[in-house]
């Protein structure tokens, strides 16, 4: 049986100080920050936590998640997590104006702040392939916004296509090629290569959610449509997309279980496609949560899912 129990909250581990990062900006202020032009990228209240849940195997077929717990448990914008392949969850937190990514260590349940840019902000925080850093949307100072990366400890930060924006979502297929949600009307699926700088459409009118499908050179995306919205996923070497999963009811976001199981979350319960239908497998309505986005860690037994106080919700912590 699914439970969600609110456990001692995360929030009195460690918090170190900046680990990367020009030195200029290690403890810079957030009042020279540029604000983050409304509804481009974050798209999600800013009454926000990251909560933490174990996933399970079912007797029989099937996952279930069970006993969750707080790890930002702040008001504000806590989002977009991103697990890496040692386990390593990193996401993004706002203070005052300026978004920056932050990571947590489940060995030693430390927070850690990876980025400190003073009047720029960071989103979608995504482990490159084969350990080549992390990448991520950055909203410079203009506003442009295009696709940067720094290494594990924050330093070195760098833009990988220079030529290519507004971007606003991103997904690895390796270690060259990148799928790119590209904002526009509509907003258009792009194929990129970070060592030639050059894109092309390869479909139009999509979600927000993009996902590298395990163990293929495939990315996974929501397909929007009159009739109801489609996951499909493109595969770089047959450079074709196909069709997986309707997408469930209300839900924006996806993620994948390390064994291929495609998760979604909406209102306050988490599914996943099984055996060819949606099954639920986690529940937050005991805890007032709704849920948005998921990323599952890289073996399979855990699951980041970030959720807010549902609507007329009061006490709860970790959202406005």
């Amino acid at each position: 049986m699914t439970r969600f129990s609110r456990l001692a909250p995360l929030c009195a581990v460690t918090i170190l100080a900046a680990c990367g990062g020009d030195d200029a900006s290690t403890e810079a202020a957030s009042s020279g920050a540029v604000p983050v032009p409304e509804g481009v990228i974050t798209g999600v209240p800013e009454g926000t936590d990251i909560w933490i849940a174990e996933i399970f195997d079912v007797v029989g077929g099937g996952i279930t998640v069970d006993e969750a717990r707080d790890l930002t448990s702040r008001p504000g914008y806590d989002n977009q997590p991103a697990f890496g392949p040692d386990g390593t969850l990193y996401f993004v937190q706002q203070e005052g104006e300026r978004t920056d990514v932050w990571s947590w260590n489940a060995g030693t349940n430390i927070k850690n702040r990876v980025t400190a840019t003073a009047d720029e902000s960071e989103y979608s925080p995504t482990p490159m392939p084969r350990s080549l850093g992390i990448s991520m949307i950055k909203v410079e100072a203009d506003s442009t916004q295009r696709l940067w990366a720094v290494d594990l400890d924050g330093t070195r930060p760098r833009v990988l296509l220079e030529d290519i924006a507004p971007v606003g979502y991103h997904a690895w297929f390796d270690t060259e090629f990148v799928a790119l949600f590209v904002l526009g009307d509509p907003a258009t699926l792009q194929i990129a290569s970070v060592e030639t700088g050059e894109a092309r459409t390869v479909a139009s009118d999509i979600g927000r959610s993009l996902q590298t499908v395990p163990g293929r050179r495939a990315v996974s995306y929501e397909q929007l449509g009159a009739g109801g919205s489609m996951i499909r996923i493109y595969d770089l070497d047959a450079d074709a997309a196909t069709d997986y999963a309707p997408s469930v009811e209300g839900a924006e976001y996806h993620a994948w279980t390390p064994g291929g199981v495609l998760v979604q979350g909406s209102g306050s319960l988490i599914y996943g496609w099984i055996d060819g239908e949606w099954r639920t497998i986690g529940d937050f309505s005991g805890l007032g949560q709704v849920v948005s986005r998921l990323a599952v860690g890289p073996n399979g037994d855990r699951i980041a899912v970030v959720a807010e106080p549902a609507e007329g919700d009061e006490g709860e912590e970790g959202g406005d």
